[in-house]
């Protein structure tokens, strides 16, 4: 006569007892999870990279008005004057891409007419980042000594 035996291997949460393993849905959700996850990476990157740039161009345009900023104080008084240009600086991404930014700059130098010898000077650096105008702006006084 043949005899079957049944054996138990504890209870799993849940309250099946003797079930081993995982049923298919559960690796299927986990594998959805997982693939969710790593796509919310992925999509975090260009977000990442854009930041990236926009705080490199910022440090640029901030760099050249500080420049600007120096020459029209190294002038003497009379010869500090509004001017402005443009300028293309050249740089390299981090996937070596070769790209280029056109900065614009106003230099406004202003004297009030209360007679004081004193000038205001402003200096704007503006350049497009994707389709959003960006700009850095310095100012500060210059006074003549005697």
């Amino acid at each position: 006569a043949f005899v079957m035996k049944e054996t138990c291997h504890g209870t799993l949460p849940g309250g099946t007892a003797g079930r081993r393993g995982l049923a298919l849905i559960e690796v299927l959700l986990g594998l959805a999870l997982v693939t969710v996850g790593i796509l919310v990476l992925f999509l975090l990157f260009p977000a990442a990279d854009q930041a990236v740039a926009l705080s490199d161009r910022t440090a640029q345009a901030t760099q050249l008005a500080r420049r600007l900023m120096e020459r029209q104080m190294a002038l003497s008084f009379d010869d500090a004057k509004s001017e402005s240009d443009s300028e293309t600086v050249e740089h390299t991404t981090r996937r070596n891409a070769r790209l280029s930014t056109q900065f614009t700059w106003q230099v406004e130098v202003t004297q009030p007419e209360s007679g004081r010898k004193l000038k205001r000077i402003v200096v704007t650096v503006s350049w497009e980042h994707g389709k959003v105008q960006r700009s850095v702006r310095c100012e500060t006084c210059k006074g003549a000594y005697w």
